[in-house]
């Protein structure tokens, strides 16, 4: 069939199809942690806790350091090297924690 006479329509008929797929329904997310014996939070003025950006991980500064704690764990580490940490955060990717340093007068961070 020839289309290109004159009066002639070009008709174009196609179906678009793409694959939709809703984003992972947030899932909620409720625990309790109580500081171990004698660990109290270093900073209650500024912040002393952070939650990692996929909600699996907390860090947060006490007198002795840093410690990180994944929900699935009974029992948070402390981050060596971090005492004198205050206000701890994690990078958009969740790869490193990081901290003012009391100590040094600086921002620091740490490989998880």
């Amino acid at each position: 069939m020839d289309c290109r006479g004159p009066g002639s329509r070009r008709h174009f008929r196609g179906v678009a199809v793409w694959k939709w797929k809703p984003e992972k329904e947030p899932q909620v997310m409720r625990f309790e942690y109580n500081l171990p014996e004698g660990q109290q939070f270093e900073d209650l003025a500024g912040r002393a806790l952070a939650i990692s950006p996929d909600g699996q991980q907390i860090v947060y500064a006490a007198h002795e350091g840093l410690y990180l704690r994944s929900i699935n764990d009974f029992k948070a580490r402390l981050i060596a090297g971090t005492q004198f940490a205050v206000e701890p955060f994690f990078s958009p990717d969740g790869k490193w924690v990081g901290y003012w340093s009391i100590a040094d007068n600086q921002l620091k961070k740490d490989r998880r």
